[in-house]
């Protein structure tokens, strides 16, 4: 079961700028679970319920006008679709979504009974093409369910790989001057504050292809043993080095996202949300803002493979979005916490009281 939350998703559609979510999937994977509570406030659509293994059904969103689309005699494999209820009364449903007031529209699911119908497609597209739609969408080698996934308007949702070729580079390697001492073994809630960075790294292990933990210290190193989490132990001074160094641990990546281990707070929500914007936008450099500021974490589409491994000497990514400005785009963090390091021990302080507030 994927880990992308309605939070999540929406966060990231909103951040995309496009006009339709698409969810598709094998089965059991849960597109309908997330598809039903993101239509949870939808009052207009098509619904298709599968009533028996003989016998599939399309009506209003209501559930009312329901009429057959597919059957199953006991010789076939498959549905077969029922022609002429698909081109008159399903082309009828749609339009009635086209003519309704509601500016938002669910489709349930759209599968291989219909795509074969020109006439029911046509009118779909027409649906697409007017409101803002919310759909599942069967995963199958159709030019018709293709087509749809493809729109460059849809921002798409594959359950059953969410974020692909996206590797994660926690920077742990910090000389932590103003703090006086290793700030990220720094006890925060009972754990060091980098521990709270590396859990993330396992808990989202749908999310990131690969891992590692680029770090100059010993006793990190021994936490990441404990964690299970890949790291590279290194004494190299720049942070240019710290950058190339995790760069090339992964090797070529569609995208690398870049973690400050001093971030403690940041919530598996927004780093979700950062992913799968980056997954409907891969040439884009996503960054995390709060209140007009711009942060860490940021992604950096793969094309940047040797820039980052050529960074001037004790300069960071910013040299990179300094001359790409064009490419890059911003999700807003939920909360001021999410983005605050830890720079000095009263830091420590004040997250911890976040952390209790929130219990």
């Amino acid at each position: 079961m994927s880990r992308v939350t309605v939070a999540a998703l929406r966060r990231a559609f909103e951040a995309s700028g496009k006009k339709h979510i698409l969810i598709t999937g094998s089965h059991g994977i849960g597109k309908t679970t997330l598809f039903n509570a993101l239509t949870s406030s939808v009052f207009c659509g098509i619904l298709s319920r599968r009533e028996n293994d003989t016998c599939v059904t399309m009506s209003n969103w209501v559930g009312t006008d329901k009429f057959q689309i597919g059957t199953r005699l006991e010789a076939e494999k498959k549905m077969t679709p029922c022609i002429e209820n698909i081109e008159t009364k399903g082309v009828e449903l749609i339009e009635n979504c086209i003519a309704s007031p509601e500016e938002q529209v669910a489709v349930d699911e759209i599968g291989y009974l219909e795509c074969g119908n020109s006439a029911y497609c046509n009118t779909l597209e027409k649906l697409f093409n007017i409101k803002h739609v919310i759909a599942c969408v069967r995963k199958d080698d159709y030019n018709f369910l293709k087509k749809i996934l493809s729109r460059n308007d849809a921002f798409v949702v594959d359950l059953d790989k969410p974020v692909g070729g996206l590797g994660c580079i926690v920077l742990a390697s910090g000389i932590s001057m103003r703090f006086g001492s290793n700030k990220l073994m720094a006890t925060l809630a009972e754990k060091p504050v980098v521990a709270h960075t590396i859990e993330k790294l396992t808990s989202l292990s749908d999310i990131f292809e690969n891992s590692v933990v680029i770090t100059r210290y010993d006793e990190i190193a021994t936490l990441c043993e404990i964690y299970k989490a890949n790291f590279v132990l290194h004494d190299l001074p720049y942070k240019s080095d710290t950058i190339r160094t995790g760069v090339e641990a992964l090797g070529k990546h569609h995208g690398y996202l870049f973690l400050q281990a001093d971030q403690p707070l940041l919530t598996e929500e927004t780093l979700t949300a950062l992913a799968l914007s980056w997954q409907n936008d891969k040439d884009s450099i996503w960054r995390v803002s709060f209140d007009g500021e711009v942060y860490t974490p940021v992604i950096f589409p793969g094309k940047f493979f040797d820039e980052l491994r050529n960074l001037p000497k004790d300069s960071g990514g910013n040299v990179i979005i300094k001359s790409n400005k064009a490419l890059v785009k911003e999700l807003d963090a939920k909360y001021e916490f999410e983005v605050t390091d830890v720079d000095e021990p009263s830091d420590i302080e004040k997250l911890e009281e976040i952390i209790k507030s929130s219990d």
